[in-house]
């Protein structure tokens, strides 16, 4: 059993509230993909070059298959894939969300540590991919760190070295 310094370090990048509360909102439940551009270009301007030490492999938080099919795509993927490509850190998608949970803004912070648990399990075929390594996970919004914490100790428990984090915002505290 792994602690919480499964999760190194965490980087949020703006808070999770006006323009950008705005544009995740538009995206994620409007659908509204136009609103990328703005989201990647302030990705490319804000993530940090120099904090980052080059990741082995980024990884997205996974949606239950079923989310994302209503959807219609993982915004994460949507909003970092292309960022990681730019800065050339291999795009891996190691993790499944393995059962559907409650969205995390009905939540308390102790309900949303209960709605993760075995959330998330390692996607077929990774394992041996995972060992040793040093993985940059994605989301879009961090708030009690719940869905991260649970992410990275699937990672972890998988041989990962470290696991840090990057989103694109936070209202954590």
């Amino acid at each position: 059993v792994l602690s919480e310094a499964d999760l190194h370090v965490v980087w949020a990048l703006s808070f999770y509230r006006g323009g950008m509360k705005k544009l995740i909102q538009q995206l994620k439940y409007q659908k509204k993909k136009n609103v990328l551009f703005y989201i990647q270009t302030f990705l490319c301007f804000t993530a940090p070059k120099k904090l980052l030490t080059r990741p082995d492999a980024v990884v997205p938080v996974p949606l239950y298959a079923a989310k994302e099919k209503q959807r219609g795509f993982n915004q994460t993927t949507e909003i970092f894939k292309p960022w990681a490509e730019k800065m050339q850190y291999p795009w891996q998608e190691f993790l499944v969300r393995q059962q559907e949970t409650r969205p995390q803004y009905e939540l308390d912070r102790q309900e949303r540590r209960q709605n993760m648990k075995g959330a998330f399990a390692l996607a077929p075929k990774s394992s041996l991919n995972v060992k040793n390594k040093k993985i940059l996970l994605v989301d879009d919004i961090f708030t009690t760190g719940a869905t991260m914490e649970a992410c990275a100790k699937v990672l972890r428990m998988a041989g990962a070295r470290q696991v840090d984090g990057l989103v694109l915002a936070s209202d954590a505290g």
